[in-house]
Parts: structure tokens; sequence; C-alpha cells
């Protein structure tokens, strides 16, 4: 006898025997969205993930990060996983260059040489947002906290799976630690990020004690599921100094949201369709598969 018996209730079984075959050997595949904030002090331009080989940076492809340039304040779209997401930040100060120079010394001389990142995870902490608070630089300076905020993620990510965020910080100079991070999304949920600081310490510029430090934080696994997320660090610039510890400061240099892909048409929804088109072909025609 047939494995899937005689007439229609046959193909009944076989169209449901596939539905399980193929989806269970779709699983779902993960994706980064990744935000480097560039920097153009020292005149060698600002650093990108795309011009390093290999070109990527924290495990996220170069097509998958939005490197705006040399910009405190601003906003823009990036379209690289099939739709469009909104990325908007700000920081101090108000005017230019607003984007500080950081590890590795990438848009310095030096080492490397000619200001050259040496990979693209140097590209990304190369340069850095930084925020300050009142009395910073001047007796009358306003607060600034740094912000950015991610929306549209719906166009991408499947939120119902969640999603993780993950940021870098770094400093021209060596620092003891960073300001921690405010983490919250539209659906209100909230997370306090802190810093662990990396333990590489770069040389920026020619020598000691011309170091640098970069740091990393992650948010809890698939921590957040808003259509937007927002990023804030309130805090002075500098902290103390390289001379005068505990130092700290408050930047951001990079931002990556991992996620799960919203599900696009595949094997599982063509081979679906070609299976209920026969099945309902041999309902009409009343064939019947052979014993």
């Amino acid at each position: 006898m047939s494995r899937f018996g005689c007439g229609t209730s046959g193909w009944n079984v076989f169209f449901f025997s596939l539905l399980a075959v193929v989806s269970s050997v779709a699983p779902a595949i993960g994706a980064s969205l990744g935000i480097n904030f560039q920097t153009d002090r020292g005149g060698y331009g600002p650093a990108s993930v795309a011009a390093e080989t290999p070109a990527s940076a924290f495990g996220v492809p170069a097509e998958h990060w939005f490197e705006p340039g040399a910009v405190q304040v601003g906003s823009g779209v990036h379209g690289s996983h099939g739709a469009d997401v909104t990325i908007a930040w700000q920081s101090f100060p108000d005017g230019p260059p607003g984007v500080a120079y950081g590890w590795a010394h990438a848009n310095q001389p030096g080492v490397p040489a000619g200001g050259d990142p040496a990979s693209g995870e140097d590209a990304v902490l190369s340069g850095f947002l930084f925020a300050t608070g009142p009395g910073e630089y001047a007796s009358d300076a306003p607060a600034h906290p740094i912000i950015v905020t991610v929306s549209g993620l719906s166009g991408i990510a499947d939120l119902t799976k969640g999603y993780t965020v993950r940021l870098m910080a770094s400093s021209e100079w060596t620092v003891d630690s960073f300001t921690d991070a405010e983490v919250s999304d539209s659906q209100g949920n909230e997370e306090i990020l802190s810093f662990t600081l990396m333990p590489e310490t770069p040389l920026w510029w020619t020598g000691a004690p011309w170091q640098s430090s970069g740091a990393l934080a992650s948010s809890s696994l698939l921590m957040f599921d808003g259509d937007s997320v927002t990023i804030e660090l309130h805090g002075f610039n500098e902290l103390g100094s390289n001379s005068n510890r505990p130092y700290q400061r408050t930047s951001l240099a990079g931002v990556i949201i991992d996620f799960t892909p919203v599900p696009e048409p595949s094997a599982f929804a063509y081979l679906s369709l070609l299976a209920v088109t026969v099945l309902l072909a041999v309902r009409r025609t009343g064939s019947q598969m052979s014993c």
C-alpha cells in the first residue's frame, strides 16, 4: 500500500506532512544594524567600516552599518535590510566638529601610519559623540546629553522575537570608567547598560601617555520589542582627568541592534502554495493515489 494511503485523504496527509517538513528546515536567521559615529578631527576624514578589510565590525558587515560622518546632531534613513529605518542623534557641543576622536587615533598621524584604522572595530571606536553637564568648558554651559533614537524597526525586525542592543564607547585617553547608558523602547521596556572596559589601550598619538580606551555594553538578551528604541547618556564629557583619577567620560562611539528579520517569502511559502494547488486539483478531478 502507498505510504499516504488512497484517495484524496492521502493527499491531505501528504499536504500536511509537506508543511511540517518545510517549516522544520526554515529556522530564523539573525541580523544586525550598526551605527558608527565618525570624526574628521585631524584632517584624515571619517573612519569607515566599509574602507576596511574585511569590511565588517563587531560581526556586522559594512553594508549594514549606518555611517553619517562627522555630524553631532542629525537624522538619516538606512535601508540595507529591505526597509527604511530612521536614525536620529544629538550630542554636545552645538558647533563643529562635535564628534571627538577616540581609540587608536584613526584620524591622527603616527600609529598606524597615515591615521588609518587597523580594522572595522577600530573605525567604529575612532570617533564618538560626547555629552556634557552644566559648567563644563564655560560657567554657563548647558547640559547636553547624548540621545540616539532608532525608529521603524518593525519594518526589518520580527518584534515578537525581541531584539538586543549593544553599545560601544571610546576615549583618546585611558579612563577608569564610562557613564552608564539608559535604553528604553516604545513598549515601555527599560534597562541601564554598564560599560566594560576593553583590555587593549592602543596608542592614539606618538607614545605614552597617549593611550586610548574602549568599552562595550550589551542589554539583556532580546530585552526590547518596541518599534523604536532610544539610548541616552547623561554626564560630563570628562569627570576627572588623565592626571586626576578616577577619570570617567560620557561617550558613545557605536550602536548595534541584533534582531530576527521579518519573515520573507521562502521555499516554505512557495511549496505550501504548490501543495494547496495540487490538493485542490485532485479534489476537483476525483483522482486517487495508487494503492
